[in-house]
């Protein structure tokens, strides 16, 4: 349970994550209710996305611990990891749809490689995870005939096949128009609301989320700064969150980089 009394669907225990000599994750904790949306927010190259494979054990933590539903998942044996994964859905940044296939045969992809379902059967979900995402008329195309917007519904159809009961959406509205924002947010909405299905997004659209979340993260260099309802993220006092949801280009995360005086730097010109 979480401290408002729902169940909690993922738990992330004091975990530290470093690549070479770089802290991407310094003993972050977070909890993921089950059946609710939650949103992990701040600005780019902060850990985010690391955050999300690392709970597809995707990454193994330095310290720390990763629990989906009660099960560590960092303790799994591969076969094991795999089987718990056909519980996760993840939407990547890109959409990660295979190039040489049909629209068709990228959703059909899940069913071929983990169950022994018919033909029959297969063309029928397919067609019902198409339709879901408004482009069974598409299942003929292939990926470099599709919009990026479609790309991304497709990808949500393939990542929703085995009916998992956790999806992760990695900065689901990089790069997309008004229209198509609109409707990732609707078809993430029903997800929630119609399959009560657990929802974690990634990103840094603060409008977006705020409409989506109901509680949010706030990571800035590793570390969460921030948590809590909308309105509790917007009451923040924490000057990094507030520079973050505002937009404020300068602030306690600095517009410079660090570097030597400016003066300095151009009296050492050869």
């Amino acid at each position: 349970m979480d401290d408002n009394g729902h169940k909690t669907c993922i738990s992330v225990d004091g975990v530290s994550y470093s690549w070479f000599d770089k802290q991407i994750c310094n003993n972050i904790s977070l909890k993921i209710p089950k059946g609710k949306i939650t949103v992990i927010m701040g600005p780019s190259g902060t850990g985010k996305t690391t955050v999300l494979r690392l709970i597809g054990g995707q990454l193994y933590p330095a310290k720390g611990r990763i629990l989906f539903n009660d099960v560590d998942i960092h303790k799994l044996s591969y076969k094991e990891l795999l089987k718990i994964r056909e519980e996760m859905g993840l939407l990547f940044q890109s959409a990660a749809l295979f190039s040489n296939i049909s629209v068709f045969d990228n959703v059909a992809f899940p069913y071929r490689e983990h169950t022994n379902m018919s033909k029959e059967m297969i063309y029928h979900l397919v067609n019902m995870k198409l339709e879901v995402v408004g482009l069974r008329g598409a299942r003929d195309l292939m990926p470099n005939e599709l919009s990026g917007g479609m790309a991304r519904r497709i990808a949500i159809a393939r990542a929703l096949a085995l009916d998992p009961s956790l999806m992760m959406f990695d900065e689901p509205f990089v790069g997309q128009d008004p229209i198509t924002v609109g409707i990732l947010i609707k078809l993430m909405e029903q997800l929630n609301k119609i399959l009560g299905m657990t929802i974690i997004i990634v990103s840094h659209d603060v409008e977006e989320c705020f409409k989506l979340a109901d509680y949010l993260y706030i990571m800035s260099g590793g570390k969460i700064l921030g948590e809590g309802t909308v309105q509790d993220i917007q009451g923040s006092k924490n000057g990094h969150v507030q520079q973050f949801i505002n937009g404020k280009p300068d602030g306690a995360i600095p517009f410079h980089y660090t570097a030597q005086p400016f003066s300095e730097d151009i009296l050492n010109v050869c």
